[in-house]
């Protein structure tokens, strides 16, 4: 009944490309690993709170709600290891993780 699709592909294992649907409503966040380069691209129903921190140049966390229902959250860390909850009004959820070194992909995904 409700969809979650989520694409997630490594480019040079630095650029990591997330793209996903709720809805019918399209959520895009590109963001770069690259030192300092952060770039987010989004496009909501302008109800969304986004939350964007670095530390130590390395780990970066991105938290937004849609509707108060959805978070999103992805962080780094040491530039390796990647994580992905997404979480649709609290019966789906996704996680992604993979490592830049191993270039192995692990997708557990759960229909809501």
């Amino acid at each position: 009944h409700s969809t979650c699709h989520v694409i997630v592909f490594t480019l040079h294992s630095t650029c990591h490309v997330i793209v996903f649907t709720l809805h019918c409503t399209r959520h895009v966040i590109v963001f770069t690993l690259h030192s300092t380069c952060h770039v987010i691209v989004f496009t909501l129903h302008t109800t969304c709170h986004v939350i964007v921190f670095t530390l130590h140049s390395t780990c970066h966390v991105i938290v937004f709600t849609l509707h108060c229902t959805c978070h999103v959250i992805v962080f780094t860390l040491h530039c390796t290891c990647h994580v992905i909850v997404f979480t649709l009004h609290s019966t789906c959820h996704v996680i992604v993780l993979f490592s830049d070194f191993s270039m192995k992909t692990q997708l557990n995904y759960y229909k809501c």
